[in-house]
């Protein structure tokens, strides 16, 4: 039986598309670069479009924890949250961060002020918000 994590068919496990996304996102390795590499170095033929299709199945994986982290920072009683912002396709955005001693939620959003805050505060917070306001 396939774990629920797993897809059935799957050209490249779960550790290696984490790798590969790591590679693209974290270090900035561009879609030819990851395919050049892998051609090369592993001899298993990837695609740019293949990669990103491999990506939104990533994506579809860890997006229950990633709400399940979200969750667990609104349920907690003391909250850190801060914010810096940064380019994204020549435009300002921000990196919102909101931190436990036990979780850190990240959220990218155009906006810096209330609009932002709205949508990681779906309901009223009950603990003790720490910010630099």
């Amino acid at each position: 039986m396939v774990p629920p994590y797993e897809k059935p068919k799957a050209t490249l496990g779960n550790h290696v598309l984490v790798l590969l996304a790591w590679s693209h996102y974290g270090l900035g390795n561009t879609l030819s670069q990851i395919v050049e590499i892998f051609t090369y170095h592993l001899q298993t033929r990837l695609t740019p479009g293949g990669l990103i299709q491999m990506w939104y199945r990533l994506q579809a994986i860890l997006f229950t924890w990633y709400e399940a982290i979200q969750t667990q920072a609104l349920q907690s009683a003391v909250l850190h949250a801060d914010e810096t912002g940064g380019r994204v396709n020549g435009q300002t955005h921000w990196l919102w961060c909101f931190s436990t001693s036990e979780v850190t939620y990240y959220m990218i959003d155009r906006a810096r002020g209330s609009p932002a805050l709205m949508k990681f505060f779906q309901e009223e917070f009950n603990g003790t918000l720490i910010s630099d306001f």
